[in-house]
C-alpha cells in the first residue's frame, strides 16, 4: 500500500462543535456548519486519494457519522486523553494498515487547496520525513509522515499561538527532517468565517458544501 489520508473530526451536535463561533451563529448552525465542512474535507481527500479515513469522536455517535458520510466510508475512533494522544493513536492505527506515507488534516480549513495536500504527498515521496501545514493562527491544518511518528506529539500546549512551532521542533529533535505547505486559515473565531466566506464567494469549488451553506445562512458575509 502506499498513501492514506485521515481526518480529524468531533461528529456534528449542537453545543459541541464550533462553539467560539456562537453567538454569531446559533449552536444548530455551528453543527450544521460544522457538518458541510465534514463533507467537504472527505470530498477533498477522496480526490486525492480513495484510503481516507475520518477519525472520529464521540463513540456513542458512531451511527451518525456513517449516516452523514456513507457506510462505505472508513473510520477510526479517536482514543486518547487529549489531541496529540488521539493524533498518535490515529497515525498508528492506520500505518499498521500498510501504508507508507499518511497525510493528516482536521475540517476547520475549507480554503486550503487539494493542491497543498498533494504536495504533501510529493515531498514525503522525496527527502522529507514529515510535512507540515501552518495555520494562520500558529497551530497546524496538515501534518503527514512517512511512517510511525512515536512521542511528537507529547509535551505540546494544544490551542496556543506557538503549536506550530512546538510540532516542528518536536519532529526535528526525533530525528526527522519537516518540509512545510502553504498556510491556511483555519475556522475557529466570526472573523475567521467572514474571511473564508469572502474567499468561497470567488471560488466555491474549494468547498461547495460549506460555500453553499454560508450563502444559505450568511449572506452578507459573502458580500
Amino acid at each position: 500500500m502506499s498513501k492514506a489520508m485521515i481526518i480529524m473530526a468531533k461528529v456534528p451536535e449542537p453545543g459541541t462543535v464550533k462553539t467560539r463561533l456562537n453567538p454569531y451563529i446559533s449552536p444548530e448552525q455551528s453543527a450544521a456548519l460544522s457538518e458541510a465542512l465534514l463533507k467537504d474535507s472527505v470530498e477533498r481527500a477522496g480526490s486525492i486519494t480513495p484510503n481516507t479515513f475520518v477519525a472520529f469522536t464521540p463513540k456513542r455517535l458512531a451511527d451518525k457519522i456513517l449516516r452523514l458520510l456513507g457506510n462505505g466510508q472508513q473510520t477510526i475512533f479517536q482514543k486518547g486523553v487529549d489531541l496529540g494522544e488521539r493524533m498518535s493513536n490515529a497515525f498508528e492505527e492506520a500505518f499498521a494498515l500498510g501504508f507508507e506515507r499518511i497525510v493528516m488534516t482536521g475540517t476547520d480549513s475549507p480554503t486550503a487547496p487539494a493542491l497543498a495536500i498533494e504536495q504533501s504527498f510529493d515531498l514525503l515521496d522525496g527527502e522529507a520525513r514529515a510535512v507540515l501545514g501552518m495555520a494562520r493562527d500558529g497551530g497546524f491544518y496538515l501534518i503527514g509522515f512517512d511512517r510511525f511518528p512515536g512521542d511528537v506529539f507529547n509535551g505540546i500546549r494544544w490551542g496556543g499561538q506557538h503549536v506550530f512551532e512546538h510540532m516542528k521542533r518536536n519532529i526535528e529533535s526525533a530525528g526527522l527532517n519537516a518540509a512545510t505547505v502553504d498556510t491556511a486559515i483555519d475556522i475557529d473565531r466570526p472573523d475567521d468565517l467572514i474571511e473564508v466566506a469572502k474567499t468561497l464567494r470567488s471560488n466555491p469549488e474549494l468547498a461547495p458544501e460549506t460555500a453553499s451553506w454560508i450563502l444559505e445562512n450568511l449572506p452578507r458575509a459573502m458580500d
